[in-house]
């Protein structure tokens, strides 16, 4: 059968698409997946399911839509908390490992996976867009793939593509596809943010290839014209944040010095408003791969120059550091940035959180506190008043390091707990 005539007879209905889910099947809806038709007429079947579990990873679905009716639809995470204790700490990388291994007790099979592709080419193969993260792997592995086909979705390079043969049912539905809309994200105004930029910028060479996490000292630093005066540098993450697609549009990101993929720009997703996004249709710059690849700390520990610049929630005077109990997902990028031949991991933070009353270094963890990493990997961390360097250094040395980039209010006790702790 020809892939057009294979798509015409898949071509349903929301509404028909959504009958495909049965009463105990695991529906997963991946991440930041431009979903929205499908999802809705799957929650309206609300008194005809029972025990349905779904997988919620989008923020462009709202899981209140499968709300107030629990014995039909069990949602992760939850509608109203997340519950600590249920939490699975893990890596991107390692999203597939308990299911395609069958780990016993620790993976559930996917009956039914909800993802968002672009019309099929010439040669019947569609397109995840701009935002892959896990869909392709989901699509993968489940019985089932349901797909909403938006003509606004580009198409990119990379492991980004999925043929018609591989999908059951298609509906078409177009809707806007932008992160942003007008210049993009808005940029903190806060003067620590800025001068932990400031002092970033320093420890950025030309021809590295920067990873970006999440947070508010690091998510803006490309729009905050710290790399404007840089050449040639690359970017390799498991999202590309605002700013990225501007600096490859000056040129000043060209992916010229990544000797795994040598002028290409790599991500799992990017953000952007709609000129950066049309500016990425079909550009051979921008390749977009799974979590599972693009996250794992065996391959990009491979990149020479590979400098991972992440947010840190609290640090203590050994090194070791936290991003909070139920964020573990970041930490790959660090270890990478570390065992990177020439490369980095910079961890930044504004010194003190609610409101300069608790400062994030802390001589010591609090018991139960849920570390992302150990001290082995401690290497550069900036806060407003400086950067610790940490990489090959003793314990007092490390805590002399970070007491001095402690808020001032704070470095005199913290000086009383180092003095103790190692004498």
């Amino acid at each position: 059968m020809r892939w057009q005539e294979e798509y015409k007879q898949k071509l349903v209905s929301a509404e028909e698409a959504a009958k495909a889910v049965k009463s105990g099947d695991t529906v997963v809806i991946p991440y930041r997946t431009n979903t929205q038709v499908i999802p809705q007429a799957i929650a309206n079947r609300r008194n005809q399911l029972r025990g349905v579990n779904i997988i919620v990873g989008t923020y462009r679905v709202d899981p209140a839509i499968f709300a107030g009716a629990e014995e039909s639809f069990h949602v992760t995470p939850p509608t109203e908390s997340k519950i600590i204790g249920d939490f699975v700490p893990s890596l991107f990388a390692l999203s597939f490992k308990a299911l395609d291994e069958k780990r016993e007790g620790a993976y559930r099979d996917v009956d039914v996976a909800v993802v968002a592709v672009s019309p099929p080419d010439e040669n019947g193969v569609c397109c995840f867009g701009h935002s892959l993260f896990h869909q392709k792997g989901y699509a993968k592995r489940a019985k089932i793939v349901l797909a909403e086909v938006n003509r606004k979705l580009i198409r990119t390079g990379g492991d980004n593509f999925i043929h018609v043969s591989e999908i059951d049912y298609f509906v078409e539905h177009d809707t806007d596809v932008a992160e942003v809309s007008g210049k993009g994200a808005a940029i903190p105004e806060f003067d620590s943010v800025k001068t932990i930029a400031r002092y970033i910028e320093t420890l950025v060479k030309d021809g590295d290839i920067l990873s970006l996490g999440a947070g508010v000292a690091v998510e803006n630093l490309a729009q905050m014209g710290i790399f404007d005066k840089k050449n040639d540098l690359g970017y390799w993450a498991g999202g590309a944040r605002y700013g990225i697609i501007k600096l490859a549009k000056a040129g000043i990101m060209t992916g010229k010095y990544n000797n795994l993929m040598p002028g290409k720009i790599v991500a799992s997703g990017f953000y952007g408003d709609e000129e950066d996004i049309a500016y990425m249709n079909n550009n051979p710059l921008f390749e977009i791969y799974g979590y599972e690849y693009v996250n794992n700390p065996v391959i990009c520990s491979q990149i020479n120059n590979f400098v991972a610049i992440n947010s840190v929630a609290s640090i203590d005077l050994t090194g070791q550091w936290t991003v909070g109990v139920t964020n573990t997902y970041g930490a790959y990028f660090p270890v990478a940035g570390v065992m990177s031949k020439g490369g980095r991991s910079i961890l930044a933070t504004p010194s003190t959180s609610k409101a300069g009353t608790v400062s994030r270094i802390t001589a010591r963890f609090a018991a139960g506190t849920a570390v992302t990493l150990p001290a082995a990997f401690g290497d550069y961390v900036i806060t407003e008043f400086g950067i610790a360097r940490l990489f090959g250094k003793t314990l007092k040395q490390r805590a002399q390091e970070l007491i001095a980039v402690a808020h001032p209010d704070f470095r005199a006790d913290l000086k009383k707990e180092a003095d103790k702790l190692y004498p």
